[in-house]
Order: C-alpha cells, then structure tokens, then sequence
C-alpha cells in the first residue's frame, strides 16, 4: 500500500478514534421525554479532499418508553438517502439497503443519557459489498488523490462498517457549543491532531434534543478530513 493511501486511510478511520471527545457533563434533574411518535434524522457528511462528499441521511420513527431504571428508545427506519460520488456506488447501494434492525431499541439511564450499546459484526453481503467497492476503485483510472481518498472511505467502512458511536448526551444535550483538540500519536514520524466540535439545542420547556452537530477533523501531517454528523428530533407526522 503507497504512502498516500495509507494516509488517506488513517485520515478517515481517525475521527471514528476521537468520537468519545468533547462530551459534556450529564444534566441534572428528571428527564421526561414525550410518549408521543417522533422523527429522528441523522445526517452524516464525509468530506472529500476535491469538495464532494458522501452524504446519509437516515430517518427514524422512535418512541420512548419509560422502563424501571430509565428508558427505552424502540425505533424503525422510516427513510434512507445517499450521496455519492463515482467510484462509491456500491456502498451507496448498500447503505441504502442497509436496515439497522441492530441500532434499536436504545437504552438511555433515568438522567437520559444513553447507554452503550455492542458493537454488531457486518453481515456476508455487507463484507462483499465493500469488497466489491475496493474492487471498483482499483479498477478505475482515478488520478492518485482521488484513489487514496475513495479507499480510504473503504477502510474506514471496513474498521467500523456500521456507525460511529453516538454522543451520550446526544437526547438531553447541555445547550451551547464546544470544542476539544487531541492529540494523536502515529507511526512513521507523523504528528496527528483530532479536533471536535460539538453545537447543541434542546427544547427550552423538556430538555429534549432539538438539534446537535458533531464536527470532527482529522490532521495527519497537513493531510485533512472532515467528518459532519447531524441529529434533529421532531414531532412525527402521523403514520
């Protein structure tokens, strides 16, 4: 593997090192989420190094129930869409088909925070579906930035094919922003820095998410990625 793939590579797998970062303090108090239906949308943007970018936007129709040492968040997917540019359309295709039956039911403590969940190993076609997507790219004659970048984007999927970690806090956020930088040491003689940024709003009357934002940039020696996730929780419209 070339030097610049390997970069590539670990520039993208990186951020998923630094999603326990900038985490905020639990709030304090009751959390008393609504029992009505409501509509949980996760958008997460991977930056390219030309100005494209892989875009998933995942909508859920969730539910909270209130169980004796806290709640259950039960959930089904109510909609998929993917961007992509050429090269990717295979994992396109594959988190579109994607059905998350492992992400719920959550489990949040009685302060709302939640509660962390296993890690769920990929399915035989989800692994050949990332084969095939290397596959592509080694095929095409990409010049040698885009290679590196469309590969990188495979090995992150094939480190962690599912999702990053989602923050603790992310149900009942601590309004307001922040920002941490780690970092992080590498082999080979590069220096790596992991910076995160966190922006949150929560309805004024419940402390319910409204909208969170997590930034998280990854420097390898001048080399940088962008990896964008955003939640918003809203009423859901009736089924």
């Amino acid at each position: 593997m070339s030097r610049a793939i390997w970069i590539a590579g670990a520039a993208a797998i990186m951020p998923l090192a630094a999603i326990g970062a900038a985490q905020a303090p639990a709030m304090a108090g009751a959390f008393n989420p609504p029992a009505a239906p409501l509509l949980l949308t996760r958008t997460l943007r991977h930056e390219l190094h030309d100005g494209q970018a892989v875009i998933t936007r995942r909508a859920y129709r969730v539910q909270f129930v209130a169980e004796r040492d806290g709640f259950r968040l039960d959930g089904t997917l109510a909609e998929v869409t993917v961007e992509a540019p050429p090269g990717l359309e295979a994992l396109a295709a594959l988190e579109r088909k994607r059905p998350d039956a492992a992400l719920f039911p959550m489990q949040l403590d009685a302060g709302g925070r939640l509660l962390a969940a296993p890690e769920v190993a990929p399915s035989l076609v989800q692994r050949q579906a990332i084969g095939v997507a290397a596959s592509q790219i080694a095929q095409m004659d990409l010049p040698p930035g885009d290679a590196a970048q469309a590969q990188g984007f495979v090995s992150q999927l094939q480190a962690r094919p599912y999702r990053t970690a989602w923050p603790l806090d992310l149900f009942r956020p601590q309004p307001g922003d922040r920002r941490e930088k780690r970092a992080i040491p590498l082999a080979d003689g590069l220096n790596g820095q992991v910076t995160t940024e966190i922006a949150a709003r929560a309805d004024a009357a419940s402390g319910l998410l409204a909208a969170f934002s997590r930034k998280v940039t990854t420097d390898l020696g001048g080399n940088t990625r962008v990896v964008v996730e955003e939640w918003t929780l809203t009423p859901a419209p009736e089924a």
